[in-house]
C-alpha cells in the first residue's frame, strides 16, 4: 500500500525520542508564517505528491519540542509513480 504521508528513519528515530522525553500525544504542526489549508479543490493539485517527512540538523521553530536537541522537521515532496498513482486511484 502507498502512504501519502512517510518519516525518513531519522524523523522517527527523532519522534521516538520525543515521546519518550514529552510522552505518545505529539502534534505536527507545520506553518511558513501564514495560514495555508488544503481543501477539496487545492488536494486535486496535490494528489499526486507524497510528504516525506524529514529531520535536519538546526534550530526548529521557538516553540518546536525538537529544537532543544539542534535537530528540525523539515517536509519534503516526491511525485509518486505511475504505479502508485493507479493503486491509490483504486482506494478512491
Amino acid at each position: 500500500m502507498v502512504d501519502k504521508v512517510i518519516a525518513t528513519p531519522t524523523a522517527l528515530e527523532l519522534i521516538a525520542f520525543l515521546k519518550t522525553k514529552h510522552g505518545p500525544n505529539l502534534l505536527f504542526h507545520q506553518s511558513g508564517g501564514c495560514a495555508f489549508y488544503i481543501g477539496k479543490a487545492q488536494y486535486e493539485h496535490w494528489k499526486h505528491t507524497q510528504l516525506i517527512i524529514d529531520v535536519v540538523d538546526g534550530n526548529g521553530g521557538d516553540f518546536s519540542l525538537e529544537t532543544p536537541e539542534g535537530k528540525g522537521f523539515h517536509t519534503r515532496s516526491r511525485v509518486f509513480t505511475e504505479a502508485e498513482l493507479a493503486e491509490l486511484a483504486a482506494l478512491e
